[in-house]
């Protein structure tokens, strides 16, 4: 006789690795968790939008019981995402949506009229939006009832986490360290604000051009999606002579990222 499988179904719309950054990374961790043993997972990786269209009939097809959909910040994005939550919704079934970052609402509002009523609707029709933190519930404030916006911190590897005592003697040791290791750790998306970081190197150039001391070293470490901004970064390093204060370490992954996490004083992620 055949068992029936009494297991709920949950389908991940998600981005999974490679490439390895902050979200797929938090999407895989969670994916091959202990929560695997109690639900059958099935997993749609939309990280290849030239598959979208094979995905969209994946989804159609699926039996899950709810869908998980990590969904975009970006207006090209969000056009994709209206479409995977419009089939959802014919389809009536019941969607949570995880939000990893704090750029939507901003995203929303800016966009053209039709697009962000669009946005609304869809929305206001999830079983749950996730949200890092309790100070990003904003996000979804006026589009899901408060008790529909739940709260899920990141999480942090075991193997880059420092126990107390590696702590402490690292910030007893800071207080005499001439020369600050700031360390800008992510993608090389520019709304995440590392072309903020490039400035503060330009600056501190400044300083140091007027004769004082260096305070600061700056340390970058992600990928590039956009060859242009690759280009601007690094035109932008040799056009005002940063290369003493600028080190790009390119992507870092296990022992490389510890070190990097390990000699910084000062992350921006």
């Amino acid at each position: 006789m055949k068992m029936m499988n009494t297991k709920k179904k949950i389908c991940f719309i998600a981005q999974f690795p490679p490439p390895i950054h902050g979200l797929s990374k938090a999407v895989d961790t969670l994916y091959r968790s202990e929560l695997a043993e109690k639900y059958a997972f099935e997993a749609i990786n939309i990280t290849d939008n030239k598959k979208f269209p094979l995905n969209l009939f994946r989804m159609a097809k699926s039996d899950a019981d709810l869908f998980y959909f990590t969904i975009s910040q970006s207006r090209g994005g969000n056009l994709r995402d209206l479409a995977i939550l419009k089939l959802l919704q014919l389809r009536k079934k019941k969607c949570v949506v995880h939000l990893h970052g704090g750029y939507y609402r901003t995203m929303v509002e800016g966009l053209p009229e039709q697009q962000k009523r669009a946005n609304f609707a869809a929305v206001s029709r999830l079983a749950g939006a996730i949200v890092l933190g309790p100070s990003l519930k904003y996000i979804f404030r006026g589009m899901l009832p408060e008790e529909r916006i739940f709260t899920v911190p990141n999480c942090v590897d075991d193997q880059y986490r420092m126990d107390d005592d590696a702590f402490a003697a690292k910030v007893q040791a800071a207080a005499g360290v001439p020369v600050r290791q700031v360390l800008y750790l992510s993608n090389f998306i520019r709304d995440k604000g590392y072309p903020h970081v490039l400035e503060l190197a330009r600056q501190e150039k400044c300083r140091v051009d007027g004769g004082a001391a260096p305070r600061f070293h700056f340390h970058f470490a992600g990928k590039f999606f956009d060859p242009a901004d690759e280009a601007d970064f690094f035109a932008f390093v040799r056009n005002h002579g940063l290369e003493s204060l600028v080190t790009y370490h390119g992507v870092v992954q296990g022992a490389a990222k510890q070190r990097l996490l390990n000699e910084s004083h000062i992350l921006s992620c």
